[in-house]
């Protein structure tokens, strides 16, 4: 039995101490990252705002009138918009929603002014010019959002927030059968089938080590209980 394990399961929910029934830093073994995402600022066309520096002028110019939806409580969106609005200097009223497709749901009607959202799920809505898009949370420009500048671009270096999920198996798993799994997993996800698919949505395909991937999982663990302290928020 393997796990599809991700930041959330791994470094946001064990950096806000969650019960969580389960230690990310024992109970698993590491076999391979598969993938990069990203999240995507985005608005409502009507709202008016069509870059980041024209967002923060119309939040300072009406403080806590905006709003902003995310995935949930507690989620990456959710320390998103608490970092921004810290580094900002802003009030925008955060909108928890039960996962990323009722957001859109609520942002393509209207009824929300903004939202960070995965960029794989809000590509087509942007294409679509049915969303905009203010700012991605990539080290550097994505292919399908070239014309959208990074959160760095912006002036919010620490927004750049990667998002992650890979393949663990459970701790104590023969050492030799985490290699040939990492060996045939490494094949599938390096395939240009893989690669092509994950690179349209603006993902990206990633293989490594079992070790790589253990070292990988600590250092997103530390990066995220620092993001999460910067950002202010408290979970019950």
């Amino acid at each position: 039995t393997l796990l599809w394990g991700a930041v959330y399961d791994l470094a946001i929910n064990p950096a806000v101490n969650l019960a969580l029934g389960y230690d990310p830093a024992h109970d698993f073994a590491p076999i391979t990252q598969a993938v990069f995402s990203y999240l995507v600022l985005i608005a409502r066309p009507g709202l008016g705002v069509k870059t980041m520096k024209e967002l923060i002028a119309l939040s300072k110019a009406s403080p806590g009138q905006l709003n902003c939806g995310s995935a949930g409580n507690g989620t990456a969106p959710h320390f998103a918009l608490e970092v921004l609005k810290h580094s900002a200097n802003i009030e925008i009223t955060h909108i928890p929603y039960k996962g990323g497709a009722p957001l859109l749901i609520d942002l393509l009607g209207g009824h929300v002014d903004l939202g960070f959202e995965v960029t794989t799920t809000a590509l087509p809505h942007i294409k679509a010019g049915k969303l905009v898009a203010l700012a991605v949370s990539s080290p550097k420009r994505l292919a399908p959002f070239s014309e959208v500048p990074t959160m760095a671009e912006a002036g919010f270096p620490e927004l750049e927030m990667t998002l992650w999920g890979g393949l663990l198996a459970p701790a104590g798993t023969p050492g030799q059968v985490i290699k040939r799994l990492n060996a045939e997993l490494t094949k599938i996800i390096n395939s240009q089938e893989i690669r092509e698919q994950w690179a349209s949505g603006g993902a990206q395909a990633v293989a490594n080590t079992p070790e790589d991937f253990t070292a990988f999982i600590r250092s997103e663990q530390a990066r995220w209980a620092r993001l999460i302290k910067q950002s202010g928020v408290k979970l019950e």
